[in-house]
């Protein structure tokens, strides 16, 4: 089959056989992937400043979505999400956080949201038995 993309969110398709068909892309995408399909179209707005109530449904999305990756996701757009969930769960996190802090990185609104969320993923990732950072800090001053 050739494919041939128009303007306004349809594809031409052309079989061996001459026939040609044209496909609404969202139709397809419901049709084959439907549950990536459902995540995009819930996906609630634009990045950026805009009102409140966009960015709260925008940060609650995102934490969905960071819940979902801790969970294991079952279907992704990019493979390396999938590959590495715990990253994907962190971005998601991070992106949340920078939007509750209005966009500001070096604020103690954003260090607050984020910091309990970076504790939480070193703690989970850490070997059981393995001291914590801290605790290795500790043991290295002790021994001089």
């Amino acid at each position: 089959m050739v494919v041939a993309f128009s303007v306004d969110g349809k594809i031409l398709g052309a079989a061996p056989n001459g026939k040609a068909k044209e496909y609404a892309v969202q139709d397809l995408l419901r049709q084959n992937i439907s549950g990536w399909h459902d995540d995009l179209d819930a996906f609630p707005g634009p990045f950026g400043r805009v009102d409140s109530y966009t960015s709260e449904v925008l940060s609650q999305h995102l934490e969905k979505l960071a819940a979902n990756f801790e969970e294991g996701v079952k279907h992704c757009t990019l493979e390396s999400a999938t590959s590495h969930p715990n990253s994907a769960a962190l971005a998601c996190c991070f992106v949340s956080s920078l939007i509750e802090a209005n966009g500001r990185v070096q604020s103690e609104e954003f260090w607050a949201r984020f910091a309990p969320v970076l504790a939480k993923r070193s703690e989970a990732l850490r070997p059981p038995g393995d001291a914590t950072a801290i605790q290795a800090f500790c043991a290295r001053l002790c021994r001089g």
